[in-house]
């Protein structure tokens, strides 16, 4: 496994709080905002072991000023790091969140990649499921770990359930292939 996806697992765990009383409703579809989609092909030339995408996925609508109100299903991704000291990320220019650039994340200067994300959306975490996804996206490139938002929806646990790891899994393959299939399209 990637050190990218073990820092997941290393992740701290907040002070015990409160726990929602089951899982959250299944989104009745999913998406991806554009600049997550870009965000992840910036990682094409980064370092696989040290480099990723940390990933949420909203469970509850959520409003930005960006994307405005964003439904249940909607993918968010952001290039980030546990390496400490980070190494230069290669296409830094490239990443925008939120409608602004925006550098990549390192957990050794802010915490917790998941409570940047949150953060940086503005949104409390008991709003998203979090993951962490490595190029190019495979099954054995993906981690399902978060202290930041999935232990709210299961019962204290980090890992996602294997029934949602397969949804998140399917949901951003899907939606990246789907607008890797647009773009070529608007380019012919």
């Amino acid at each position: 496994m990637s050190t990218f996806l073990q820092g997941f697992e290393r992740d701290p765990s907040p002070a015990p709080s409160p726990v929602a009383d089951g899982p959250p409703p299944w989104p009745e579809s999913t998406m991806i905002t554009y600049d997550s989609y870009q965000n992840y092909w910036t990682l094409q030339d980064a370092a696989p072991d040290v480099w990723g995408c940390t990933g949420l996925m909203s469970v509850a609508p959520v409003t930005t000023d960006c994307y405005g109100t964003s439904p249940p299903g909607t993918l968010f991704l952001l290039p980030g790091t546990y390496e400490n000291p980070a190494p230069p990320y290669p296409d830094a220019e490239g990443v925008t969140f939120n409608c602004a650039p925006q550098a990549p994340i390192v957990a050794a200067t802010a915490g917790p990649l998941h409570v940047q994300m949150c953060d940086l959306l503005g949104q409390p975490p008991k709003y998203y499921i979090g993951f962490g996804v490595l190029f190019p996206l495979s099954a054995g490139g993906m981690g399902y770990n978060s202290t930041t938002c999935n232990e709210y929806w299961f019962n204290g646990q980090r890992q996602l359930p294997p029934d949602w790891q397969a949804f998140v899994h399917q949901a951003l393959q899907s939606n990246l292939d789907d607008l890797a299939q647009r773009r070529v399209a608007q380019r012919s």
